[in-house]
């Protein structure tokens, strides 16, 4: 069960780890699905065409699920059932392993709090013990390290406030330390520096809103500071620019209400405002265009429910229109396929409980065949 403080965070700030979900198929060759009831936080892929899930569910596709799943390839659910006891919020796929952070206490057949490293084949946790005492809400790993954020103030009976870095081989917490006043939602990357995405106000004692750039060997924070006004939570980054989403009003120096673009180098908002009129919680890119989702019900003042695209240069709004009935809280893309997930129960008119399938292109819903009780 999830605690109010918990809940409030999951629910208001949505935090998701972006991560691809790939798949293969196009809509004349569309997937039927194990559906999950419940809801789904995040996602990543196994780079067989299927991927690992995690959330707040205990069944997928009939069989019971606890927080974590694997869908292969063929659609097929695996065997794979690591039964965390509670809310799964990250996920990042290392070297034949599936690292999970959340609000858990047990994963895999050990007690693990709040962070685990889990076996992607058999299920079970693995020896490598990096204990939390706040909510893990966002994973990414480079190369030997893991970057973890979320509301703590210690890992591995080390100090760090909110975000780290561990050393993936041993499990040493490294001595990066941003150091952020506020929880991290958010983490990319960009060249030499890390971008963090959350709630905080200050990063090594320095103000920066919400969004700030730090140094990834030494986690000092550059000069890049767009200041937002509001939380941060969800980042994807490409060619010189960062696409911030989130729950804000002003950000880069600009008026821009949940979804922003932004400089690189100078932090500054570009002329780039779709303008959705509530919180983005998840990005993702694709051949020029963005796909937002979030909660919100327009965007640049037309209907747009809780899922749009924009072209990447100049924000026009695509025709593109699922129509969601609830939050999406990530999204992940690759091929043919955009998959949705979050709170929903409908999209394109059609019954789709959590997590679905869409054709980037045409906006519909490819074929899947709920079982949600």
């Amino acid at each position: 069960m999830k605690t109010p403080r918990l809940a409030a965070l999951l629910l208001a700030l949505a935090v998701i780890a972006l991560s691809g979900i790939r798949t293969a198929h196009s809509q004349d060759s569309e997937p039927v699905l194990p559906v999950v009831s419940g809801t789904v936080y995040a996602m990543v892929s196994d780079g067989a065409g299927g991927w690992y899930i995690g959330g707040d569910f205990e069944r997928v596709g009939g069989l019971k699920r606890a927080h974590l799943a694997h869908v292969l390839g063929d659609q097929t659910l695996s065997l794979w059932n690591p039964g965390a006891d509670g809310p799964v919020m990250a996920l990042a796929l290392g070297a034949g392993v599936v690292h999970a952070g959340g609000d858990f206490r047990r994963i895999g057949g050990q007690k693990r709090a709040r962070l685990a490293t889990v076996d992607a084949g058999t299920g079970l946790a693995t020896e490598l013990r990096t204990d939390v005492d706040g909510p893990v809400m966002a994973l990414a790993l480079d190369g030997r390290t893991l970057y973890a954020g979320g509301a703590f103030t210690r890992i591995a009976e080390v100090e760090r406030r909110n975000v780290a870095a561990i050393d993936v081989r041993n499990g040493r917490v490294e001595l990066w330390n941003p150091d952020p006043d506020g929880p991290v939602q958010a983490i990319g990357f960009d060249e030499e520096k890390a971008i963090l995405g959350g709630s905080f106000s200050q990063v090594h004692g320095v103000p920066r809103g919400k969004l700030a750039a730090v140094d990834r060997e030494t986690g000092v924070p550059t000069l890049w500071n767009p200041d937002a006004d509001g939380t941060v939570t969800s980042l994807a980054i490409r060619a010189h620019t960062v696409y911030a989403g989130g729950w804000f009003g002003r950000i880069g120096g600009q008026p821009r209400a949940h979804l922003a673009a932004l400089d690189t180098e100078s932090g500054l908002a570009n002329l780039w405002d779709p303008a959705p009129n509530g919180p983005v919680f998840a990005i993702a890119l694709r051949n020029g265009v963005v796909y937002a989702g979030g909660c919100f019900t327009e965007m640049k003042g037309l209907p747009r429910a809780h899922l749009a695209a924009v072209d990447a240069r100049d924000g026009s709004l695509d025709l593109w229109r699922p129509e969601v009935n609830g939050s999406v809280l990530a999204l992940g893309m690759n091929g043919s396929s955009l998959v949705a997930a979050g709170q929903f129960s409908r999209l394109s008119g059609l019954s789709r409980d959590r997590i679905a399938a869409v054709d980037p292109a045409s906006g519909q819903a490819l074929l899947w065949t709920p079982d949600v009780r």
